[in-house]
């Protein structure tokens, strides 16, 4: 991290990859770091970033029950994934007989021999 006290949106976009529109979107809601306004620019003091990453990192209350709840739906999403993932291999290597039976449809693409459709 940079060793200056005052950090611009620009800043924090080079050092953490945090877009100002993200920022933009966390003041909206009323969940971003506090602003500290020098003239008309707008600054995040050092410790306020800090303790804001802090706070993404670690939810509490709401937002972590949110966090829970879409871990756990994006792994059963990953788990019906590769399900479907090995069911195709089974049926490519000739071992699942329901999926090797269903037709597959040709397409004819220019000269040669039709290409099976997947």
């Amino acid at each position: 991290m940079l060793e200056k006290n005052l950090y611009t949106p620009a800043d924090i976009e080079r050092i953490d990859g945090i877009s100002p529109y993200m920022l933009e979107r966390a003041w909206a809601a009323g969940t971003g770091p506090r602003k500290t306004y020098v003239g008309t620019r707008i600054f995040i003091a050092r410790d306020d970033y800090l303790a804001w990453l802090e706070k993404l990192r670690n939810p509490s209350g709401k937002a972590a029950k949110i966090a829970e709840r879409t871990a756990a739906m994006l792994h059963e999403k990953a788990k019906r994934a590769g399900q479907a993932s090995s069911r195709a291999r089974r049926a490519s290597n000739g071992d699942d007989y329901e999926a090797a039976s269903a037709p597959v449809a040709t397409v004819k693409r220019g000269r040669g021999r039709p290409r099976r459709q997947a």
